[in-house]
Parts: C-alpha cells; sequence; structure tokens
C-alpha cells in the first residue's frame, strides 16, 4: 500500500496513492471530508468574485463561471472581511473572536494591495515571485494565529 505521508503543524495528512485517492487527517476520516468540503468551497467561492474567467471543469473547452465581485474592489474588500467575521463568529468560542477577528484584518489589510493597486505595476517580478510571496503570507497567518489562538 502506497501512502503519502505530510506531517504539519499538529496535522497528519496521508494518502492513499494505490487506490482511487483516500485521504484521512490526523486517522479521521471524518476530519479528511471536512477538509475536502473545506477545499472544495473554495471553488464556489471564487465564483463569487472572478470575472467570468474560473473554468468549470479546468481542461478542455470548459465553460467559465464568474461573477466579478473584483471589479468593485472596496466591495470585495469588505465582502471577503464579512465572511471571515461570520465564519470566526461561527467557529470560535466568544473568547477567542476578538483576536481571530483582529490578527485577520491585520493580514489582511497586509494584502489591500491586491484590492487596490496602491502601485500602478505588480510589485513582484513573476508569477513564481508572487506564489512564493502569497506562500509566505499563508505560513505567516498560520504561525501568527497558532501562536495567539493557539489555546483555542
Amino acid at each position: 500500500m502506497a501512502v503519502h505521508t505530510i506531517e504539519w503543524l499538529k496535522l497528519t495528512f496521508s494518502v492513499r496513492l494505490d487506490v482511487w485517492p483516500v485521504a484521512t487527517v490526523n486517522g479521521s476520516s471524518v476530519r479528511s471530508l471536512l477538509f475536502t468540503a473545506a477545499s472544495a468551497s473554495h471553488w464556489l467561492l471564487d465564483t463569487v468574485v472572478h470575472r467570468k474567467d474560473l473554468p468549470v471543469l479546468g481542461f478542455g473547452h470548459d465553460g467559465t463561471v464568474g461573477l466579478g465581485l473584483w471589479t468593485r474592489p472596496r466591495l470585495a474588500f469588505a465582502v471577503e472581511y464579512v465572511f471571515y467575521a461570520a465564519v470566526t463568529f461561527l467557529v470560535f468560542p466568544w473568547s477567542a473572536v476578538l483576536p481571530v477577528l483582529v490578527i485577520g484584518f491585520a493580514f489582511h489589510a497586509l494584502n489591500a494591495n491586491s484590492f487596490f493597486a496602491f502601485t500602478k505595476r505588480n510589485p513582484t517580478p513573476s508569477p513564481a515571485a508572487y506564489a512564493g510571496l502569497a506562500l509566505f503570507g499563508f505560513i505567516a497567518f498560520s504561525l501568527v494565529f497558532v501562536f495567539a489562538v493557539g489555546h483555542v
């Protein structure tokens, strides 16, 4: 049985490669289903913000969807944070809500150039550099979040 395991923070991701990919998170298929549902829902949420450029299947002569919220940057900035806040209120205990909202707003503000184009040219020299910066931001957010709200 070919199993690929990744350990990150306090989670262990395992994927069996010898059958239709089956993933577990910390050995629990329930957590895996939640993780998969959260990943798939990202595409659904992207349909709200993308222009009509989001492929439905992702290959071939595929149809595209998108409602174009990104064409209205102020509204997009507000809607994304409101969504983050709503999920925060639904998921976290009251004692953690304020720090989670503050951390989220701080990192959302760091990404404001993506919405408002304060710099008229892309500040990253290449798509690979942009991807690296995004990955760095994700890791930084995760570390700050774990250290600030890790007791939750």
